[in-house]
């Protein structure tokens, strides 16, 4: 299901699902006419920059050894398979190779950045993108693509299996998977400390903004107290002064104790103001009434 056999003349060209085409003593311009063909039924292409293309030359000639030997210079179509199953997994890694060297490229100066300034100037939005973008590839490389597992046809046609090894062994698939994981797990320590570091700016933050409110409502408190028991006093003198009647005067009206007894009741029970409460009580009101 995973493979499709397009004939160009009397050529063979494999179609694997993940998106390659290994053309078997194709000409450049029968390579043009397969990919032509198969244009109309590609999904979600991929762009020129991510395209990855490979060549493969064998040599068959009578004397010579090659990289990768074949049982002949017209091999059974099987064998051609198990040698393009290998090409098209290496073609499809390069072209993640190429777009993790991108990711890498964009994400390069950001250490040298933090050294110089001793901050993070990147947005909390723009570490989460790339901290998908990691996942993404990382999926696609170790468990959305048949790159990693020996696949199931080899499995069956086991008399393929080592026409298949050694061809992937001469691509080097298994050495450039593991530095890819690796560039993985460097990009994904770095994100991790970035995001990391925004979540405690953020937090310094928040902890300033509710510092900044508790300040003010204790201001703002203060001045309630100030204006409830120290304004009416000083009114009232200087009321007096002013009428000339020192004497004569009245004290100011009381309000109402069971009123009163509410309001600082309601002032403690803010936590943060019960002691402020309190204290402008004895400082304030108990002074002024004495």
């Amino acid at each position: 299901d995973n493979i499709r056999l397009l004939k160009i003349g009397r050529k063979d060209c494999f179609v694997f699902s993940f998106g390659c085409l290994v053309c078997w003593g194709c000409t450049p311009s029968e390579v043009r006419l397969a990919r032509t063909a198969l244009t109309p039924f590609l999904r979600k292409p991929l762009t020129s920059a991510d395209t990855d293309e490979d060549q493969l030359s064998i040599d068959c000639r009578e004397g010579r050894v090659g990289d990768i030997r074949l049982s002949g210079h017209d091999p059974p179509v099987f064998e051609r398979l198990a040698l393009a199953y290998a090409l098209a997994q290496s073609v499809r890694l390069g072209s993640l190779e190429t777009r993790i060297d991108r990711s890498i490229a964009c994400t390069r100066n950001i250490p040298a950045v933090m050294a110089a300034t001793g901050e993070v100037g990147l947005s909390s939005k723009y570490v989460t993108q790339k901290l998908g973008e990691i996942f993404v590839l990382r999926n696609q490389v170790n468990l959305e693509t048949d790159i990693i597992d020996t696949p199931a046809l080899i499995w069956e046609y086991s008399s393929y299996e080592p026409l298949y090894e050694s061809c992937r062994l001469h691509l080097e698939i298994d050495r450039r998977l593991e530095i890819v994981n690796q560039r993985f797990e460097v990009m994904q320590d770095l994100f991790d400390l970035l995001e990391q570091e925004l979540n405690d700016r953020h937090a310094t933050r928040l902890e300033l903004v509710v510092v900044f409110l508790c300040a003010f409502d204790a201001l703002a408190m203060f001045i309630r107290l100030c204006v409830r028991y120290l304004l009416p006093p000083i009114t009232h003198k200087l009321q007096r002064i002013a009428d000339g009647n020192a004497t004569t005067s009245q004290p100011p009206p009381a309000e109402d104790p069971g009123h009163e007894g509410h309001e600082a009741l309601s002032f403690a029970r803010t936590p943060v103001l019960a002691a402020l409460c309190w204290a402008g009580e004895v400082l304030v009101a108990r002074p002024l009434a004495a």
